[in-house]
């Protein structure tokens, strides 16, 4: 749950393009291949700019509400309670 819940600190994200990550990570996330070392580097050198870091981090508190606590358990009641 590192990709969801970094946001909700503040923290902007750097994430490969692999398995559901870019589902969740939507457009608060700078996303690409695993092993692009030269996408890497350049998305660490972007992060620099703090208009364009501090853009990626309101999306992404934005979208951390999405991955609440309370939000979750909810989810997961209304599968237990779909499956009775």
């Amino acid at each position: 749950m590192a990709c969801p819940r970094s946001p909700a600190s503040g923290c902007p994200v750097i994430c490969s393009n692999r398995t559901s990550v870019p589902e969740i990570a939507g457009e608060w996330a700078l996303i690409h291949e695993p092993d692009d070392y030269g996408e890497i580097a350049r998305d660490i050198q972007r992060l620099r700019d703090a208009a364009f870091r501090d853009a990626l981090i309101a999306l992404g508190f934005k979208n951390a509400r999405n991955y609440s606590n309370e939000r979750m358990m909810g989810a997961y009641e209304d599968i237990y309670r779909e499956s009775e």
